[in-house]
């Protein structure tokens, strides 16, 4: 990750971690109001899945590091409470995540026994807070405001756990360029591990998937990560948990997990 200084861990992703109470902040919460009224509801059926470390990650973790150092950064999208946060950390990655929920925030911090701290603003208005929860970093704010500049900088590595699933399928490709931005350019190093599941989406009622998941193929995701080369790296009947649990309740009856490797092949900078 490309940083203004690199002293310490809490240093390391300072630059930008600024607060916001206005009323840009406002819209975004009215746009994540979905989300933010799941979060400060009972979330333990949607997000059951995230209380413990993803076996596919701790499956593909050498792919998605192959050839970098132990000290390489990590993006986590919409990462909610994920164990995966400070597994990743123990792993000796730096890690960061983006959440719109402080609660979220705030009940990661607790399951894992870490405090929690926000980040100095300086004075300077941000579109996102930072907060620091032992190893970790989780900034809080919108993801479509998220930048290098507000985020300390380009990440090497991005993990999408079901993240991209939950977007609109409206929004999957700003989505994906907002993450193609945060990651470091130039070079083949740079990687993104999508978690995703494929499924007859249009045989379910639309309430059901309204919070997600969307129903999301390879071929989606190559269209709008063009700049990446695609790799299935494993495929499998998903595990009924969390919001797949709903859908089979739904009716589905079948519904195919797979993990996904992107490279950047494109190494012109954004």
């Amino acid at each position: 990750m490309t940083t203004t200084t690199t002293t310490t861990s809490k240093s390391f992703i300072s630059f930008g971690c600024h607060g916001r109470h206005n009323a840009a902040a406002g819209s975004m919460s009215r746009r994540l109001k979905k989300w933010l009224d799941l979060w400060e509801g009972d979330p333990k059926e949607d997000t059951s899945s995230l209380s413990a470390v993803s076996p596919a990650l701790e499956r593909h973790f050498l792919e998605l590091t192959a050839d970098l150092s132990h000290s390489a950064s990590v993006l986590v999208p919409l990462c909610g409470r994920s164990f995966d946060l400070a597994w990743l950390a123990q792993q000796g990655l730096q890690v960061a995540g983006v959440e719109c929920s402080r609660r979220a925030i705030a009940l990661f911090a607790a399951e894992q026994g870490f405090e929690l701290h926000a980040g100095d603003s300086g004075g300077v208005e941000g579109a996102m807070i930072a907060w620091y929860a032992g190893p970790c970093t989780l900034f809080e704010g919108d993801w479509f405001d998220a930048t290098p500049e507000l985020l300390g900088g380009c990440y090497d590595l991005a993990f999408d756990r079901d993240a991209l699933m939950t977007v609109d399928p409206a929004r999957r490709r700003q989505y994906a360029d907002v993450l193609t931005r945060m990651l470091r350019a130039g070079t083949r190093k740079s990687r993104l591990l999508v978690l995703a599941a494929e499924f007859e989406e249009a045989s379910v009622d639309a309430a059901v998937t309204a919070l997600g998941p969307h129903s999301l193929s390879p071929a989606e995701i190559q269209d709008i990560f063009p700049d990446f080369s695609l790799e299935i790296l494993s495929e499998e009947e998903a595990i009924d948990t969390g919001a797949f649990s709903r859908l089979r309740r739904a009716g589905l009856r079948s519904i195919i997990q797979r993990a996904v490797l992107l490279k950047r092949e494109n190494f012109l900078a954004y």
